[in-house]
């Protein structure tokens, strides 16, 4: 006796219609005929093999979904669909609606009260929680909140960026998150305000200069600064802006280091950082060698200036010529061993300039006017 087993080209038929709430799995029943194993792929991607003629597989449907048949096929080669052909997973979706809010407007650090309705069923363990999203990016972050009933209390970060703000919330619903349809208000956010100092330069006697107070947050602005001088704190002085950099215009006698105190707006109180360090360098020297062996010429000059040294001057030990203006921004520096050096001052601007020159640890200062 001779056994023949003939295999013939496999069918798949489905079944396991259901309904499931979002987030949900379900189990489809997979019906195979002829003989194993099989390959198969469904109409949503989902694909496996089996070795029985009744098997199942485990779907995940966001929505609604119709699965079909998309190939089945044993040693034999590829079969067609059987059946029933189809199986279909309802999906209930809830849905979450975020009111209108109580306030337009919030500063940074400060808590507001969120109500919100929903409909349908969330799956156990869910919680809701409140996002906001930048207006341009729209990119929703969670933020703090305490829960009541159907209001939740947010609360803005306090490092948060003012700007205009989307506000909705969003359900956990383990399995898969339900996003609420964002409020119809948008919130504006107002940010804490904070202060960076800055403006560390070098000036002569009698100079002023300006220091930049940089501001973030919205105006107007409360600003406290102080200084030190050779070890003592002075008193604070205080100032209201609504200019973003304020230019704060100080004429230090001596060298001087200023820092912002205390910064506020009507948000509250904000973090202040920075430091200018002014250091004032002396026009004169006493009992200076220099006062009466620099001269210049011609003074006032059009283009080239002529400086006349009546030192002993060598390559070991040179004088040094800078050039400032009167913002104190050296424009041109040069070292020199000769009695004369002619500086060439065609590319700079018309007016009045202070030419430092330093020599064996002494320094005398000549003003120069270029026409």
């Amino acid at each position: 006796t001779i056994r023949l087993v003939v295999n013939t080209n496999p069918t798949l038929g489905l079944l396991g219609s259901t309904t499931v709430n979002y987030g949900q799995s379900a189990s489809l029943r997979l019906v195979f005929t002829s003989l194993p194993p099989y390959s198969y792929t469904l109409t949503d991607g989902t694909a496996g093999t089996a070795n029985d003629t009744l098997s199942s597989v485990t779907v995940k449907p966001l929505q609604t979904t119709t699965y079909r048949v998309a190939s089945v096929s044993n040693v034999c080669g590829n079969g067609l669909p059987g059946n029933p052909a189809t199986a279909t997973i309802f999906v209930n979706i809830p849905t979450i609606l975020t009111e209108a809010l109580a306030t337009q407007a919030a500063c940074a650090g400060t808590s507001f009260a969120v109500n919100y309705t929903t409909t349908g069923v969330f799956n156990a363990g869910n919680t809701f929680r409140v996002q906001i999203a930048d207006t341009t990016s729209k990119n929703y972050v969670d933020v703090l909140q305490t829960v009541t009933g159907n209001r939740l209390t947010a609360t803005l970060p306090a490092g948060l960026r003012g700007g205009s703000y989307f506000v909705r919330v969003l359900g956990s619903n383990p399995g898969a998150e339900v996003a609420g349809q964002r409020s119809p208000t948008v919130l504006m956010v107002r940010g804490l305000p904070a202060a960076v100092l800055s403006g560390t330069r070098e000036i002569y006697e009698t100079q002023s200069i300006n220091l930049n107070v940089s501001l973030t947050g919205d105006g107007p602005w409360t600003v406290s600064y102080a200084s030190i001088t050779d070890g003592v704190r002075s008193a604070t002085t205080t100032f209201l802006t609504n200019a973003n950099p304020h230019v704060l215009t100080v004429q230090p006698l001596k060298t001087t280091v200023y820092f912002s105190t205390a910064v506020s707006n009507n948000c509250g109180t904000g973090p202040v950082s920075g430091t200018a360090t002014v250091t004032v360098l002396p026009l004169l020297a006493v009992e200076n060698p220099l006062l009466s062996t620099v001269s210049l010429f011609p003074v006032p000059t059009q283009t080239l200036l002529t400086v006349a040294i009546d030192l002993p001057l060598s390559p070991q030990n040179p004088a040094r010529l800078t050039l400032r203006n009167l913002t104190g921004t050296p424009v041109l520096i040069r070292q020199t061993d000769t009695r004369q050096t002619v500086l060439d001052l065609g590319k700079q601007p018309a007016g009045l300039y202070l030419l430092n020159v330093e020599f064996d640890g002494h320094q005398v200062v000549r003003k120069v006017m270029k026409l």
